[in-house]
């Protein structure tokens, strides 16, 4: 039995694209202040488990959720494509997919929550801080519009004092020193 020279043989071996795209978490958190229009609110990352450049990449991002006002570009960014009014919606929850470069779909699309935060802050409004009043005229309110803005922020506690201070009569307690007729008087 004769046997012939020793041959190099090259194998090329070629990926199939076996695996889907796989998100890094399971669910994404933003929180972004109504009335502004974000370059980036948050990325979203997914992985692919093929061995291949081709298969292991991925190519594209999608928001599966209609008529949402968000866009997310190939890298997975995702901003907004207005400005969000927290009276429209508090929370926007989105559902976000990925594709590898063959094409082949996340094997879970991804849960994403954007809260919408309001752009106040908790405080008193609707009063002046200065109020005129003429002698003898009866009773006057002094805040009849005030209110506490609490922008939906649950309050736990209040603390308010008021000041009263006159110009043309003495200023703080030392009201306490004039008899009745004198305060009458002034």
């Amino acid at each position: 039995m004769k046997k012939s020279h020793k041959a190099t043989v090259h194998i090329q071996v070629n990926d199939i694209n076996e695996y889907s795209p796989v998100f890094k978490e399971k669910t994404y958190k933003a929180t972004v202040i109504e009335g502004k229009k974000y370059d980036s609110i948050l990325k979203v990352e997914a992985v692919d488990a093929d061995c291949s450049f081709q298969f292991s990449q991925i190519c594209s991002y999608e928001i599966v959720t209609p008529d949402v006002p968000f866009t997310i570009d190939k890298d997975g960014f995702i901003k907004n494509t207005e400005k969000l009014t927290i009276g429209k919606e508090h929370m926007y929850k989105l559902t976000v997919t990925a594709y590898d470069c063959g094409k082949n779909r996340a094997s879970e699309d991804v849960l994403v929550k954007i809260s919408i935060k309001p752009t106040c802050k908790p405080s008193w409004q609707g009063f002046n801080k200065r109020t005129e009043y003429e002698p003898g005229t009866g009773s006057l309110a002094l805040f009849p519009s005030m209110h506490l803005e609490t922008c939906d922020v649950p309050i736990t506690s209040v603390w308010a004092s008021i000041e009263l201070e006159t110009n043309h009569i003495g200023k703080g307690c030392d009201r306490d020193t004039y008899s009745e007729k004198s305060l009458h008087k002034l």
